[in-house]
């Protein structure tokens, strides 16, 4: 079965984003950085230092921002909805190319369809671009695909 361009893996009657092909190539749990260099180069983007908490909140559209900022603070609350972020994020970065665009970048373990695809609904309907990719992830390429959230379209490898 695929999604998003991407072969996924069944597991107990659910299916993954896992790319066990890929995965064999890299060694265990650890990042490679000479990847995230490599997917900075080719988006040209550079590591925000935004002072909002999570990194996320920082694409929350001014509309809903009420819904989950805490007053008179930078930070966000993962509540209502947005209670699957406690679920998706890992190895996570947040990363600007120009003035207000942002990437938000997260890699989870054992990531089902069913829950990515339920993530990138409360995202879309949000006006936020959702990607995935296992290509260029840099977190255990294979095992942990990396997904984008941003304020504008990133063509993401497949």
């Amino acid at each position: 079965m695929e999604y998003a361009g991407l072969k996924l893996t069944e597991s107990n009657g659910k299916w993954f984003f896992i790319d066990e092909e890929l995965a064999s190539t890299h060694h265990g749990k650890h990042a490679r950085y000479d990847l995230l260099d490599v997917l900075m180069k080719k988006y040209s983007l550079k590591e925000s230092k935004s002072h909002t908490y999570p990194d996320w909140g920082k694409l929350i559209s001014l509309q809903y921002r009420s819904k989950y900022r805490q007053l008179r603070t930078n930070r966000y609350q993962a509540k209502d909805d947005l209670k699957i972020m406690l679920d998706i994020d890992d190895h996570t970065k947040l990363f600007y190319f120009s003035k207000d665009n942002y990437v938000y970048t997260t890699q989870p373990y054992y990531l089902t369809l069913e829950k990515f695809q339920e993530f990138e609904s409360i995202w879309i309907n949000m006006g936020v671009h959702v990607n995935i990719s296992y290509k260029d992830a840099w977190w255990f390429p294979g095992k942990t695909p990396l997904i984008t959230l941003s304020n504008c379209y990133i063509d993401l490898e497949k």
